[in-house]
């Protein structure tokens, strides 16, 4: 039967008689072991070790084999053994290699170096159960969607930046050089609480799973570690310990899956400063998100009402139950398009644009037509094709005052023992007045 033209060439498991050069190439393979050795390989790679004329792997996975008759390579300096290997992928019939791993060398491993140095016809993988499947497999934890991090020889920049972000579940491959105490003050500077995992010795008689907060991270752990990290929900807040203005981020519930789109503290408390609120004011809050500008507004001016327009069912749920968390009342969650939702509304004193759909100048046209004669209007743009867009609707209706604020914040950020500043994304504030009214006035009254 004549192979399917289409169908891409298979991956030869022994290279020997390679079908695209005819050549006769030793073969060299990469086999993945777990933490019981020879008990955890697959036939394939058993087979590919018992064959192999030279044996090359660390000591502790060389010690898995004592009576193996083959020449031993201990693993030390990776370019010494590329350059010891070098020679062998240019003979035609040369000795069968085996090299040792843990887990899947293609994960993480060794497996990308070879690749990168070594011809890819001549290398052939047998894969073993990786660290991070057994975790999340003794964890009982889907893992299809977490993000996988190593800080084996690496900065933990990567894993600052997961928590920045906000990942669901965060796998951290472990480095013995990295003491537990610098993974505790990453997590600890995280902007969203998570439940902490060790677990020590995956696959071998000495396992252990053990569950943190990251204040109770221990001292020491073993040698061989991995650590899973589980977002959380954020904790009830205590009325009392709320500032007056500035509410943390994590005190906020938030989107599952964007949990970093919400107006951020820094640029929340300067647009509130913009808007210059007073008592008994109507607020619209358009494309509200999670509510928190609304929520502010709503607990500096108990008297005002605050229209939190809200496109998504899952932002308006969000909006509900953050008001129920800081006790606001006043805030009044609706749901719609911004063009179409406005319509039943009573005419607004103050607005603020968080998020315009992309029709930013559209929603303008409408948004200036209701607003009070001494109002303003406060919009957010934190993308360039916003500000071009509101560039535009101020070229076109020049008779409207504004004034710009570009807001550039920096946050600090924990890496390993150290600190330093990690910006946030830069967001432009304009706020929007008519001629002849004092940017600063104060506006009374619910309608005028």
């Amino acid at each position: 039967m004549s192979p399917d033209p289409m169908s891409p060439e298979p991956r030869h498991r022994d290279a020997r008689n390679h079908p695209a050069t005819g050549a006769t190439t030793p073969c060299i393979h990469v086999v993945g072991l777990g933490l019981e050795g020879p008990k955890s390989l697959p036939p394939e790679g058993r087979a590919a070790i018992e064959r192999a004329q030279i044996l090359i792997g660390a000591e502790r996975h060389l010690s898995h084999f004592p009576t193996h008759t083959a020449e031993r390579w201990p693993l030390g300096n990776l370019n010494t053994l590329l350059a010891r290997l070098q020679p062998f992928v240019t003979q035609t019939d040369g000795p069968q290699i085996a090299i040792l791993t843990s887990g899947d060398p293609l994960f993480f491993g060794l497996g990308r170096l070879l690749l990168a140095a070594l011809p890819a016809e001549q290398l052939v993988f047998y894969p073993n159960v990786s660290a991070v499947q057994l975790a999340f497999s003794r964890l009982q934890i889907p893992w299809q969607t977490a993000r996988i991090v190593s800080i084996h020889g690496r900065s933990g920049d990567a894993l600052s930046a997961a928590l920045r972000q906000g990942e669901s579940t965060i796998a951290v491959i472990g480095d013995p050089q990295v003491s537990p105490g610098a993974i505790a003050q990453i997590v600890r500077s995280a902007p969203y609480p998570y439940r902490v995992w060790c677990c020590e010795n995956l696959g071998g008689p000495n396992e252990v799973i053990r569950a943190f907060a990251p204040s109770q991270i221990p001292a020491t752990v073993a040698p061989l570690h991995l650590w899973v990290l589980q977002r959380q929900a954020p904790a009830t807040p205590n009325p009392s310990s709320l500032p007056l203005l500035g509410i943390p981020d994590e005190q906020f519930n938030r989107f599952e899956d964007r949990p970093g789109l919400m107006t951020k503290r820094a640029v929340r408390i300067l647009a509130l400063a913009e808007l210059s609120l007073q008592p008994q004011q109507i607020v619209w809050d358009i494309g509200a998100g999670t509510g928190s500008v609304s929520i502010e507004a709503a607990r500096l001016c108990p008297a005002s009402q605050i229209y939190a327009v809200e496109k998504t069912a899952a932002g308006i749920q969000l909006i509900r139950q953050n008001s129920q968390r800081f006790k606001v009342a006043n805030v009044i969650p609706i749901q719609g398009d911004a063009m179409t939702a406005i319509a039943p509304l009573p005419p607004p004193h103050r607005i603020f644009i968080g998020g315009n759909g992309g029709n930013l100048n559209a929603l303008l046209a409408t948004l200036t037509q209701r607003l009070a004669r001494d109002g303003r209007i406060v919009i957010a743009a934190a993308t360039l094709d916003s500000q071009a867009s509101l560039m535009n609707w101020l070229a076109e209706n020049q008779s409207w005052q504004s004034n710009h604020l570009q807001v550039n914040v920096s946050q600090s950020t924990q890496v390993g023992p150290y600190q330093r500043l990690a910006p946030l994304n830069p967001v432009l504030l304009t706020t929007l007045w008519r001629p002849n009214c004092d940017r600063h006035a104060h506006t009374f009254g619910t309608h005028s």
